[in-house]
């Protein structure tokens, strides 16, 4: 049947009515392809074309390549103190079948940032999950949890049965979790994340740090991607009436976002900052221990080769923070990529070698999650003994100060 319309109506008015129609159908209905739309409300391909995607945009339908559009469900997970710290376990209340499958798992030594987090229980090695997330047979999301080894000696063989971690910890070590603090943000996800997921489009990015709700000491640290289109996050405050208007609310600095942002994931810009200062030949041993693997190898390709060049350099003075050019310095600049995730580097000299091998741990960082954590701690290393030089300098000046008497 063909409605009377005038052939402006927007896509908004289209998109307004399919959703009317949309939201008495079941989940899994196909819906109106674009030809059907175009018939029916006398608008052009463009329009209907724009109108289905305004409606996946609003997470009613699903557009699948080759099959058609269909109604969408999103999937609710509730976050809250009611609720277990187990995405799979949550979803799972809701009636949807929610597997965990690990798809790697590594040893590594606690970075400065994660140390402050497990403070005085923090441990000399954590065990490092990454794991897919499963929702009614579809990859919905990728988590990485970082786990004391010392609170669970041997978590690691025991991966292999069982996929949560939640339940390992409650089963074989009779530690119960519970959330001390959480950040949840949309963000974009990274490529080797994107990949895994199978999309592109901006995720939730939920970060945590879980305790021993009988002990409070800190045993995880997790960070996990989740697309918006099929699930819901939501989150609960049991008791928002314990905070007034007029108070002051905040987490204790140790726990704030961004000191749990610094443990989980690396700011790009940090990192290559802090590859461009990192020892050289810290930098070219972990580059090649990358090389020694396969999946690097064979999927490395120099896009940009090794160039000497000069940049100008700038500096900012402490008291205005004006930005001024101090002199043209030589730089190593490279680019390159390890399964289509790019990696880009830039170091001071003509050191080809050191430039080359900075771009590949950029680049794998990029590309893989286990390989990411290993660049991360070159990096928290590095951040570490900036900071002492910075400070041994400090203390060098500070007895240079002088101080000043103010006359009335």
């Amino acid at each position: 049947m063909v409605h009377d319309r005038p052939v402006t109506e927007t896509y908004i008015n289209v998109a307004n009515e399919l959703e009317d129609r949309i939201r008495r159908l079941d989940v899994g209905d196909k819906v109106p392809s674009e030809n059907e739309v175009v018939r029916e409300f006398s608008v052009s391909r463009p329009t209907a074309r724009a109108a289905l995607q305004e409606l996946e945009r609003r997470f009613v339908v699903r557009r699948v390549k080759g099959s058609g559009t269909f109604v969408n469900e999103r999937i609710p997970y509730p976050i809250g103190s009611k609720y277990p710290p187990s995405a799979s376990r949550t979803i799972a209340l809701s009636g949807h079948e929610a597997t965990l499958r690990v798809i790697t798992v590594s040893e590594i030594e606690p970075s400065l940032a994660e140390i402050s987090l497990f403070g005085h229980d923090a441990p000399q090695r954590l065990c490092v999950v990454g794991r897919t997330m499963e929702v009614d047979g579809e990859v919905v999301g990728f988590g990485v949890s970082k786990v004391s080894c010392s609170i669970a000696p041997g978590i690691r063989r025991h991966l292999a049965d069982i996929s949560s971690i939640w339940r390992i910890l409650h089963s074989l070590y009779g530690i119960r979790l519970t959330r001390r603090a959480i950040n949840v943000s949309i963000d974009t996800p990274p490529d080797h994340v994107a990949r895994i997921i199978d999309s592109r489009e901006p995720a939730w990015h939920l970060q945590s740090v879980n305790v021993d709700e009988v002990t409070g000491t800190v045993v995880e640290l997790g960070e996990s991607w989740i697309r918006t289109d099929r699930i819901a996050v939501s989150v609960h405050f049991d008791h928002p009436s314990d905070i007034s208007d007029g108070d002051a609310f905040d987490l204790p600095p140790v726990l704030r976002p961004h000191r749990i942002q610094e443990c989980l994931i690396m700011n790009r810009n940090r990192r290559t900052e802090l590859l461009a200062r990192a020892d050289a030949d810290d930098v070219r041993e972990l580059a090649e221990s990358f090389l020694s693997r396969r999946s690097v190898a064979e999927e490395l390709q120099v896009i940009n080769p090794p160039e000497v060049g000069m940049v100008m350099m700038q500096v900012r003075e402490p008291v205005c923070k004006e930005r001024f050019h101090l002199g043209e310095v030589v730089v190593t600049r490279a680019e390159v990529a390890v399964a289509g995730a790019r990696g880009w580097a830039m170091r001071a000299g003509a050191d080809r070698e050191t430039a080359l091998a900075a771009a590949l741990l950029d680049a794998c960082s990029e590309h893989d999650s286990s390989l990411a954590a290993e660049v991360h701690s070159l990096c928290e290393r590095t951040a570490s003994h900036l900071a002492d030089d910075e400070r041994r300098e400090w203390d060098e000046l500070r007895s240079t100060a002088v101080s000043f008497e103010e006359l009335d």
